[in-house]
């Protein structure tokens, strides 16, 4: 019994043995497995970060009243809403310009022409207005 006891535990030893090495060969394949995927996420992430930089300096030149400072976000969509934000402000603001400007507006040009008033003027400086005198 003692003969077949121990080879039957090394048997089961054995057996064991070989399950955890495959556990660890699965293990290590595992580990290789989520390291690429972490480089792949790194390089992803470093994509996505030029992608949304290029797309904000498109929105700029795309909208000339608009600053870089104006438009923020680490995403398309927050890119989006901050340009939307921004395009809200620009456009308050020239509203105000406009009314503001609207009321100090001067009438372009010199003012229209009025007839001289002659009522102040006596009947001989009206003569002499009306053959060209200077009244001198």
């Amino acid at each position: 019994m003692d003969e077949n006891g121990t080879n039957t535990m090394e048997k089961e030893d054995e057996t064991l043995r070989g399950a955890v090495e495959q556990l660890k060969g699965e293990l290590a394949a595992r580990d290789s497995q989520l390291q690429s995927l972490g480089e792949t996420a790194a390089a992803l992430g470093n994509s996505l970060a030029r992608a949304v930089a290029a797309y904000k300096g498109m929105a700029v030149r795309a909208n000339p009243g608009l600053t870089p400072e104006l438009i923020s976000g680490e995403t398309v969509d927050e890119v989006d809403a901050s340009l939307e934000r921004a395009k809200g402000i620009i456009e308050s603001v020239r509203k105000s310009l406009e009314a503001e400007y609207a009321g100090a507006r001067v009438p372009a040009g010199a003012p229209p022409r009025t007839p001289l008033d002659l009522s102040s003027l006596s009947p001989i400086e009206k003569i002499k207005h009306a053959i060209g005198g200077n009244g001198k």
